[in-house]
């Protein structure tokens, strides 16, 4: 005789546990359609982000241009040092980042395809490094831990800025420039 083993649920559970099952076998039974029609919605707000017209641009970087974020398939645009979204998306579900908010500022160049910043929705510091393919390998050391994502290249200002084309950062050395005290322009004097 075989004999069936049920774990004890404890009574307060016991009414909370059906409702819960007799809801998912209705939502399987009418499409999830229905229920996700009486599901609430969450208000949404705009970020509580700056404008690309607060954040003065920089000097032009050799990054300046349009990427798309990977992770969430939305385009931004770098330009003098900030980063502003291009297209709007939400944001922890209720923070809508719209076109124009400034999402990453204060980039900087650190190293020949490096580069710093911050990220301002994820609150974390952005550190990019650019490969071989002239994406940048995004990494935010965030309140919630490292976040890692890829920005590709959509269309970029410079046409160093799919690698190679950089200008050394001060200090660093520059190739030499090969001039011969033999050469000059006959023509000057016309």
């Amino acid at each position: 005789m075989k004999t069936t083993t049920t774990l004890p649920t404890p009574r307060r559970f016991d009414r909370p546990l059906r409702a819960l099952i007799a809801t998912g076998l209705i939502a399987v039974s009418l499409g999830s359609t229905a229920v996700q029609a009486q599901a609430p919605q969450l208000p949404q707000i705009p970020a509580f982000l700056p404008t690309s017209a607060s954040v003065p641009a920089g000097a032009a970087m050799d990054i300046d241009g349009e990427w798309m974020i990977d992770a969430i398939g939305k385009r931004i645009r770098i330009e003098g040092g900030r980063a502003y979204a291009v297209d709007p998306w939400l944001h922890m579900f209720v923070l809508q980042v719209q076109p124009g908010m400034v999402v990453i500022q204060n980039i900087q160049r650190v190293g020949d395809g490096r580069y710093v910043g911050d990220d301002l929705p994820l609150l974390g510091r952005f550190e990019a490094l650019r490969d071989a393919s002239g994406a940048l390998n995004v990494t935010v050391a965030s309140v919630l831990g490292a976040v890692r994502y890829q920005l590709q290249p959509v269309s970029l200002d410079h046409a160093g800025g799919l690698g190679g084309g950089e200008t050394p950062l001060p200090g660093e050395d520059e190739a030499p420039v090969d001039t011969d005290e033999n050469d000059f322009d006959d023509d000057a004097d016309d």
